[in-house]
């Protein structure tokens, strides 16, 4: 009898403990609060965008416009000698017309000193060559300025406007083109009598040299060592002792 008794506790307590074992099983897990369920996760809100949003908002680099260089035609070689128009009249210009070369002065957009002398320059070889050759002005500036300045210069030859940049990069300068419009030389009116007046007398009864670069390059450093030489002599009487 107490034999079965303890067999039927035994029983009823292996039942209870199995009982327990699968509610315990069943039950779900108790949730942590929030703060400490998402204690190593980043927050996302409406006021913070994520990565993946700033990486398509954030703005661009803004890169510079692609400015292509103007090429300067060398000495030796062919340019345009139409696409200028008249001042006066109105109407497009050849400035080789009548198969003669061209001296063409390409004054700057700011009336100056420069521009001036550079005038002088053009009207003096005016004077001289007018009967070889057609002389014109191209006007690069529209100001007032320079309106007045043309006025006051009087030009006996032509005013054109029209494109420079092929022609030239310094300004004010004085070119020379030979009838089968080939450029010849770039004048600067620093250069001595000499060579301008071979330059002129090249361009007006020579054919184009096979060195007309390397002639142009000389006449460009002729008038750097001029230039040089200049500076030096205003430095030094910069720096001269008074005389007693």
């Amino acid at each position: 009898m107490k034999l079965l008794r303890r067999q039927i506790a035994l029983a009823v307590t292996g039942l209870f403990l199995t009982g327990y074992t699968v509610m315990a099983a069943d039950t779900p897990a108790a949730v942590a609060p929030a703060a400490i369920q998402h204690k190593n996760e980043i927050v996302q809100t409406e006021t913070v965008p994520s990565l993946t949003k700033r990486e398509k908002t954030t703005p661009a680099k803004k890169s510079r416009p692609i400015q292509i260089p103007v090429s300067e035609a060398s000495a030796g070689t062919a340019v345009p000698v139409t696409g200028f128009i008249s001042k006066d009249s109105g109407h497009p210009v050849t400035v080789t017309t009548g198969n003669r070369p061209a001296a063409l002065f390409i004054a700057s957009s700011i009336p100056g000193s420069a521009n001036t002398a550079y005038a002088d320059f053009t009207k003096k070889a005016y004077a001289s060559y007018h009967e070889q050759m057609n002389f014109f002005v191209l006007q690069t500036g529209r100001t007032s300025k320079i309106e007045n300045w043309l006025k006051e210069e009087a030009f006996p030859f032509p005013v054109l406007t029209g494109d420079y940049h092929l022609y030239t990069h310094s300004l004010p300068r004085l070119l020379l083109i030979d009838k089968n419009g080939v450029l010849r030389y770039r004048l600067n009116k620093d250069l001595p009598d000499k060579d301008v007046r071979d330059a002129f007398q090249d361009t007006i009864t020579a054919p184009v040299p096979p060195d007309a670069a390397q002639r142009q390059k000389r006449l460009d450093t002729i008038v750097k060592e001029h230039h040089a030489r200049d500076q030096e002599l205003r430095s030094n009487d910069a720096f001269a002792p008074l005389s007693s």
